[in-house]
């Protein structure tokens, strides 16, 4: 059709000039040929083509001779000109180095590297767990007969005890045909002061402290539609003042201070699973539940012990003490802590990363100061 109007247009008024060709999708005619036996070739400013024969040609840089030519490919532009591209062939010469000393390195997610000397920059640390963990993923799995990569990216062991995350226990009821899609409703209940107990240590005993603290208090249900039934089912309704008489929202670091609504629909749906699907989740809690789950204290009083900070410093706090000081001062203060440790393997290692870490940092101190020294000059 466009050709056509176009040759329309040509022959009423010739001064539209002759159609040019153009494409919607590309603007270029080309097409690849092959050098064989010679049929293409470049020569003092003439290509020789397949077919069309020798051509003038501008050539736009010298080519070196031990080039070897391989193909060119020929276009037009929708303006009537012609280009050739043509592709060589050549050999890379690569400038070879004798190595004078030899290094490998090994990498590691716990070392970060240990190289052949013997040196390493983190000691490594066995997990002593590793085995068992996957033993239980495993079990998991074949009991719900699903992928064991997809248990062990989903399931935590908090204190020896298996739970899932939040987003897999969701996802699981979602998936099981069951229910319809878990919903949540979400209720602003105003502003509440709550009580609630907590524990202290005084004159070496745990003592109950009664606290009160003023909230925004809301509560959530997750609920869905049972197919079998197309009956409601709703969990029981979790609030925030719930979560702070069970000891879940004052604890260190707690989200449910930052975000109350996430955590709230978090733990209505481990809720609803257990109380209504405890097959499809094995009967197991959320790994927010079992991190927030009081652990009883059952050592006899007269054997309690106060904390103090000389004791109760452990191998891994001083261990990230030790690689994260930045002076000898502060380095020298914890050599002190490393000998009150009972654990004698414990011990010896921190002391290895101890004079590892001194070196490290006596070697830095002398390069600065050699670079701050004052240079003298010779009197005139």
């Amino acid at each position: 059709m466009n050709l056509q109007t176009a040759y329309g247009n040509f022959f009423k008024s010739p001064k539209t000039g002759f159609p040019k060709f153009k494409s919607k999708k590309s603007n270029r005619r080309s097409y690849t040929t092959n050098c064989v036996n010679g049929n293409i070739s470049i020569d003092s400013g003439y290509i020789k083509l397949p077919k069309v024969g020798t051509v003038k040609l501008k050539q736009h840089r010298n080519i070196p001779v031990d080039y070897k030519l391989k193909s060119v490919t020929v276009s037009q532009t929708p303006s009537g000109k012609y280009y050739a591209s043509v592709l060589f062939e050549y050999e890379n010469q690569v400038q070879l180095i004798e190595p004078h000393s030899f290094l490998g390195l090994d990498f590691s997610m716990h070392e970060l590297y240990k190289d052949s000397n013997g040196n390493w920059l983190y000691h490594y640390e066995e997990n002593p767990n590793a085995i068992a963990n996957c033993v239980i993923a495993l079990n998991m799995a074949s009991r719900m007969n699903t992928d064991p990569l997809l248990v062990m990216q989903n399931l935590y062991l908090i204190e020896g005890r298996p739970a899932w995350t939040s987003q897999f226990i969701t996802g699981t009821i979602n998936s099981s045909g069951r229910f319809s899609a878990l919903r949540f409703d979400l209720e602003d209940l105003g502003e509440k002061t709550v009580s609630y107990t907590e524990y202290v240590w005084e004159n070496n005993k745990k003592t109950p402290v009664e606290k009160h603290i003023t909230i925004q208090d809301m509560s959530c249900v997750a609920w869905a539609i049972e197919r079998e039934t197309n009956e409601r089912v709703e969990s029981t309704k979790i609030t925030l003042e719930m979560a702070i008489k069970e000891g879940w929202f004052q604890k260190n670091g707690s989200k449910w201070q930052t975000m109350p609504q996430q955590m709230l629909s978090y733990r209505a749906a481990s809720f609803f699973g257990r109380l209504y699907a405890p097959e499809l989740l094995m009967g197991l809690r959320s790994a927010e539940e079992e991190q927030e789950r009081s652990i009883i204290d059952v050592t006899p009083d007269e054997y309690q012990e106060q904390a103090t900070s000389a004791t109760n410093t452990s191998a891994a706090t001083l261990k990230r003490d030790i690689l994260q000081s930045k002076s000898l001062d502060h380095l020298n203060t914890l050599e002190s802590k490393i000998t009150a440790l009972e654990n004698t393997n414990e011990r010896d290692e921190l002391f290895k990363l101890f004079n590892a870490q001194k070196t490290k940092l006596s070697s830095q101190q002398e390069s600065s100061e050699q670079n701050t020294a004052p240079v003298q000059k010779p009197l005139s």
